[in-house]
C-alpha cells in the first residue's frame, strides 16, 4: 500500500471543523491566509496553495490543524515537492524532548488529536520527507 493510500484510508473520516482558527489576534493578512483554506477539503490542498500560504499551519485551530495537516503532507507527496517551506514548520513542531513536561500547549493541543494509526502515517510522511530532502 502506498503512503498516499494510507493517508486516504486513515484520514478519510476526519470531519472539517466549523471554525478553522481560534485566534482573535490574527492580522488581516494572516486571517486571509487561513480563509484561503475555508472552502477546501483536505484532499483539495495543492502545493501552489502551500507555497503561497506557508505560515498558515501556525494559525489553524487545533481541530483545523488535525483536519488540514493530512492534506498538507499529502500534497507534497502527490506532487513530489518535499522542499515546501511549510514542512520546515512541521518538522520544527516535531523537534521535541521526550519529556512530555517540556511540550508546550500549542503542540499538545494539536498533535495529541491524532490516533495511533494516524500517527503511523504521519511518521511515514516524516520518513518520506527525510529521504527526499537529504
Amino acid at each position: 500500500m502506498t503512503i498516499l493510500t494510507e493517508f486516504e484510508k486513515k484520514f478519510n473520516n476526519i470531519i472539517k471543523p466549523d471554525s478553522i482558527t481560534s485566534s482573535e489576534q490574527l492580522s488581516h493578512d494572516e486571517r486571509s491566509e487561513v480563509m484561503a483554506f475555508s472552502e477546501l477539503s483536505w484532499r483539495d490542498i495543492d502545493c501552489k496553495l502551500l507555497e503561497k500560504h506557508f505560515e498558515v499551519i501556525n494559525w489553524f485551530s487545533p481541530a483545523a490543524f488535525r483536519y488540514f495537516l493530512p492534506g498538507i503532507c499529502y500534497a507534497g507527496i502527490r506532487e513530489n515537492k518535499p522542499e515546501l517551506l511549510i514542512y520546515d514548520s512541521i518538522i520544527d513542531m516535531l523537534d521535541r524532548s521526550q519529556n512530555i513536561d517540556y511540550w508546550d500547549d500549542f503542540f499538545l493541543q494539536r498533535w495529541t488529536l491524532f490516533n495511533s494509526t494516524q500517527c503511523d502515517v504521519l511518521q511515514e510522511w516524516v520518513c518520506w520527507f527525510s529521504e527526499n530532502t537529504s
